[in-house]
């Protein structure tokens, strides 16, 4: 599962951006160095897991993710239980980085706003942020790779014999913003990601 999570990832979003040439042109080599450090993370020796590392669903996106059939009730007191979530569909559960999983649900997250309109989402992708809680710094970056990477492989997730289904200005918008959010991601530049989506992650406060 871990080679089978690295190939339609990292050893696909370097070939989808080159099927565009305008996105990668300048950044190629840089995007390498970050593809060759991320595969080490699908060919490590599982070990007893860190904060960071451990049990990771694998295919977490907002798909595999149930909610109740009834109306959804705030909680308003602590013995009030709260409303349940069931996330289904474990089968590329592995061992790896947990911000794989954040990173991909955020970026799925983002793909619903920027191809279909949701706009709902976008207050589900701040409340997902609040919900996991602190992070620390580096764990935020590697959010940011990620979720720059499932973005990008976005491309793939369709049939490739078919037509875009969308402007080819709205894919290339959502390509370049991919590939940003893992150039700002790998250099640190929290500055920069902090006026994007997952500017909540980069909060001074929330860092742990």
């Amino acid at each position: 599962m871990r080679q089978l999570k690295c190939l339609i990832t990292y050893d696909s979003f370097i070939e989808i951006l080159e099927r565009h040439p305008e996105t990668i042109e300048g950044y190629k080599d840089t995007l390498e160095d970050v593809r060759a450090t991320m595969r080490y993370e699908f060919e490590r020796p599982v070990t007893n897991g860190d904060e960071a590392r451990g049990i990771i669903h694998g295919d977490f996106w907002a798909g595999n993710v149930l909610l109740p059939n009834g109306p959804w009730r705030e909680r308003q007191q602590p013995s009030q239980k709260p409303n349940q979530l069931f996330i289904i569909d474990w089968e590329n559960a592995q061992f790896g980085h947990r911000a794989v999983d954040v990173g991909g649900i955020l970026a799925d997250f983002y793909e619903r706003n920027h191809f279909k309109g949701a706009a709902a989402s976008i207050p589900a992708m701040r409340g997902f942020m609040d919900g996991y809680g602190p992070v620390d710094e580096e764990f935020a970056y590697r959010i940011a790779i990620h979720a720059g990477v499932h973005l990008i492989c976005w491309y793939y997730r369709r049939d490739r014999n078919s037509p875009l289904p969308y402007p080819l200005p709205k894919v290339l918008a959502a390509l370049i913003f991919g590939r940003d959010l893992i150039l700002k991601g790998w250099a640190k530049d929290k500055s920069w990601l902090q006026t994007t989506m997952l500017g909540p992650l980069f909060a001074d406060q929330n860092f742990n």
